[in-house]
């Protein structure tokens, strides 16, 4: 499976409660395009995928 790229979002919260959780980091979600997306947290997964591997090589 390919991860999609997400070059443009809009996200729409219930209210501004939802929204100010999910900038606070009490619950997921996304706030802002250009440094959380679906796209931007998929490319961090596999960049800590790869440095657990290198982690381990150097053991």
């Amino acid at each position: 499976m390919v991860t999609p790229i997400v070059n443009a979002v809009n996200y729409e919260y219930l209210d501004f409660e939802v929204l100010r959780q999910i900038a606070d980091g009490e619950i997921d979600g996304y706030t802002y395009h250009r440094d959380d997306n679906p796209t931007v947290r998929a490319v961090e997964k596999k960049i800590a995928a790869l440095g657990k591997l290198t982690s381990r090589a150097r053991a």
